[in-house]
């Protein structure tokens, strides 16, 4: 359980620097720094959720072998591939709202089939508030290229 919940954090932790990079890429741009800013710090709030979750879990809440560490590891490998590649090309203000979106998507199912996975009620809750917020943040995003880019 320890081995997927720190795979789960490290998660949590390259998506909000990849945001905090993009936070100072966009600098120029103030509602898109912000917009960046906020969500590294949400993705950082959900570091802390995964961190106490981790205090309090033991080995047996997961449920069978539902949760796949490969496809979590290779989640994570997405990520970690995305933070080295946005560190050494310059990509734009649309195509990093649109992998944000891909990102935000791509975790909250994950974050659903996690929570349906796992006995402990506090850790089907956290997934499932997990969840939410990335379907918050697609929103948010979604709604950032509508009014700002248009629907292209």
């Amino acid at each position: 359980m320890q081995r997927f919940l720190n795979i789960c954090e490290e998660i949590e932790q390259t998506v909000a620097k990849i945001y905090q990079h993009w936070q100072q890429v966009f600098i120029d741009n103030q509602a898109l720094s912000a917009l960046w800013g906020k969500m590294a710090d949400d993705e950082l709030d959900h570091v802390r959720q995964v961190q106490l979750a981790k205090r309090v879990a033991n080995e047996g809440v997961l449920e069978q072998n539902n949760i796949s560490l490969e496809s979590l590891s290779k989640a994570l490998a997405r990520a970690r591939q995305l933070y080295e590649d946005i560190q050494v090309r310059e990509i734009s203000s649309e195509m990093a709202l649109r992998a944000a979106i891909r990102i935000e998507e791509e975790f909250s199912k994950a974050h659903l089939l996690n929570a349906t996975n796992v006995a402990d009620e506090s850790l089907k809750t956290m997934f499932k508030s997990l969840a939410r917020a990335d379907e918050q943040h697609v929103a948010t995003l979604r709604n950032y290229v509508d009014s700002v880019l248009g629907s292209k």
